[in-house]
């Protein structure tokens, strides 16, 4: 999933949502 978030602005958004990664927070709705 590590890469998932960096390709997949959906897999980031979920990820951002739950505030996994703080600093990488892509704007993925």
């Amino acid at each position: 999933m590590a890469g998932c978030r960096y390709r997949r602005g959906l897999c980031d958004g979920v990820r951002v949502n739950m505030g996994v990664e703080g600093g990488l927070k892509v704007p993925a709705v």
